[in-house]
């Protein structure tokens, strides 16, 4: 039974609830970010959806053939192909143009039009590439690592278009292309397993053909309204961007690549389930960075410092109180979480408690200091803290594998994340004079 001050506590929980509801609702960058995180979340399930699919009626030679050819090496090459522009070159010449209206939609268009043109031979000379090796080795490739590995042209579109609609502060249309992407290759997936008798390789050829088709129309759509032609960002940033995209591509795949070198597939697959945990505790901090990428390249080329410095304090409280919330929940839920995948990965729980370390510097160091260092024209430094990360992962990740296995991996990147979040947060002190953090006792001084 509940006495008379168990009832009061349960109404007074719930009206405080309630306000600070409302008062989330009335922040429009908060709802964008909410509306993000749910449009990225059905992504994300779409693509568990077909990989449990897919694990279930394919054999595991097939489902690793399927997964490298579209995991690794299309989705790697699609990224490549962008030459940086999904990592913040539109976003950038966004908020650095004097233009408004229509006319900077038509800019930032015409400069992923661009990088469109210069992508589209890259991959064509991959695709000749491809070609010959086939024809080489024909023993080494079957059709539906072929078709699945071609997956890199309408991805790559699909970077592209979705870097544009972030650079439009339309992060829910990115993610929904994505979902879109996702939920035709489901589709495929359902009609393979209604009809088994189909051969799986005709089915990947049935999906290239519709994700380039849903690319291209989506691009038309677009390009109808803000034109073909094709134009040059007048940052001189393009390389700057290129290498920091790659650089970062690399950080997040390097730990794999440890475990398979001095650990067993076993502990790969642990791994890569701890990080699926840890990626859900990220969730609000790319849907934050995302909505926030043009806003700070604008506030940061036309706002006075004061204001600047305010917006930032808002967007770093933003991101510090949703990202420890998630990380509380995640530390005290993770254990049943993980049951979901069976008895051989319950190891993945206090796994995942070690790699959240990183995501809780993250949190606390403000979390978007990469972000603003790269719309304020210091991308160069972020890329070579991102190469410095790189290599000490590899040094200390090695090292620390032979002696203590997947937890050597697991504790490496935790303190070297941690040491990079450090790092920019003093290099965004130091070059910019901004406190990127939501704790005001690190603000500087003003000049006099």
């Amino acid at each position: 039974m509940l006495d008379s001050f168990d009832i009061y506590s349960i109404i007074f929980c719930f009206i405080v609830g309630i306000r600070v509801i409302k008062k989330l609702l009335k922040n429009d960058l908060i709802l964008k970010s909410l509306l993000s995180m749910f449009t990225q979340g059905l992504g994300q399930l779409t693509a568990l959806v077909t990989t449990v699919l897919l694990t279930n009626h394919l054999n595991q030679t097939q489902f690793g053939q399927w997964a490298f050819a579209t995991i690794t090496t299309a989705t790697v090459l699609a990224t490549i192909a962008t030459f940086g522009a999904g990592g913040g070159v539109l976003s950038k010449s966004w908020g650095w143009t004097q233009k408004q209206g229509v006319e900077k939609s038509k800019y930032v268009f015409n400069i992923m039009n661009g990088y469109l043109h210069k992508g589209t031979i890259f991959l064509l000379l991959v695709g000749v590439v491809f070609a010959g090796y086939c024809l080489w080795f024909p023993s080494r490739f079957n059709n539906m690592e072929l078709y699945a590995s071609l997956f890199m042209f309408p991805y790559f579109f699909a970077n592209l278009i979705q870097a544009y609609y972030v650079s439009e502060k339309r992060v829910s249309w990115a993610n929904l292309n994505q979902l879109c992407l996702r939920l035709i290759i489901l589709a495929c997936v359902g009609y393979y397993i209604f009809e088994p008798n189909t051969d799986f390789s005709t089915i990947v050829f049935m999906m290239l053909v519709i994700l380039s088709c849903f690319t291209i129309l989506v691009y038309i759509l677009n390009a109808s309204k803000l034109g073909y032609k094709s134009a040059k960002s007048g940052n001189n940033d393009n390389l700057s961007f290129m290498v920091l995209h790659w650089g970062n591509l690399l950080f997040l795949n390097v730990s794999p690549f440890i475990l398979k070198v001095f650990c067993s597939d076993t502990d790969i697959g642990i791994y890569n389930v701890a990080n699926q945990i840890v990626v859900i505790s990220v969730f609000f901090a790319q849907a934050l960075s995302a909505n926030t990428r043009s806003l700070i390249a604008h506030g940061f080329k036309h706002h006075s410092k004061e204001v600047f410095q305010k917006n930032i304090h808002g967007y770093a409280k933003l991101m510090f109180f949703f990202s420890i919330g998630i990380i509380f929940i995640i530390y005290l839920t993770g254990y049943w979480f993980v049951k979901i995948y069976g008895e051989g990965y319950y190891l993945a729980y206090p796994l995942s408690c070690v790699l959240l370390l990183g995501s809780l510097s993250q949190a606390l160091c403000g979390g978007l200091t990469s972000q603003i260092l790269n719309m304020s024209g210091h991308e160069k430094k972020t890329a070579k803290s991102f190469w410095y990360a790189l290599v000490a992962m590899l040094l200390l990740g090695s090292s620390l594998a032979k002696f203590f296995g997947i937890w050597g991996v697991a504790i490496s990147y935790a303190i070297v994340l941690s040491c990079w979040n450090v790092y920019l947060l003093t290099l965004v002190r130091k070059e910019l004079k901004v406190n990127p953090t939501m704790f005001k006792f690190l603000n500087l001084p003003k000049s006099s």
